[in-house]
């Protein structure tokens, strides 16, 4: 057999391997959560609920506007969860995205949130105290098992 054939063997055995483990969906991120976010017991109806994995790695959704959210193919195991709501005050065309920071104005390219990010939301605001907008500060944790389930995020 020949050098080139046997390395063409090998590279082909190999990237069918890779693929076996790595051309899934994605089998570390079992897990889909929902419910609802709310403050002070009214729905939360904008902005977006993250949960950050021990490493910092976020899985986001956009909150809805009628406080709820969903997230599906979320890693399994503790997490912190933030909630931002200042994308909810982008509602003037002509202010800029506090969040995404791009000039909102109409006839104007939007600026687009960074890649695997949630589109920025616009639903009603509802100013939330600062320490739920970071992972650091966050009083919000949570262990997400494999399967469905529910998590209200209740901000007090």
């Amino acid at each position: 057999m020949s050098k080139v054939r046997v390395v063409s063997t090998l590279a082909i055995a190999l990237g069918l391997m890779f693929c076996q483990t790595g051309c899934e969906k994605n089998p570390n991120a079992p897990a889909k959560v929902k419910r609802s976010v709310t403050y002070k017991g009214s729905p939360v109806k904008g902005g977006t609920v993250t949960f950050n994995t021990a490493n910092g790695v976020p899985y986001s959704a956009p909150i809805s506007p009628d406080g709820t959210y969903a997230i599906a193919d979320i890693s399994i195991g503790e997490m912190v969860v933030t909630v931002e709501t200042d994308s909810a005050k982008a509602k003037d065309p002509n202010k800029k995205d506090p969040v995404y920071g791009g000039a909102r104005g109409a006839g104007q390219a939007q600026q687009q949130p960074p890649a695997g990010m949630p589109p920025a939301q616009h639903g009603e605001y509802v100013e939330i105290p600062k320490k739920y907008n970071d992972a650091k500060s966050s009083p919000l944790k949570t262990t997400l098992v494999k399967g469905d389930q529910k998590y209200d995020v209740v901000l007090e």
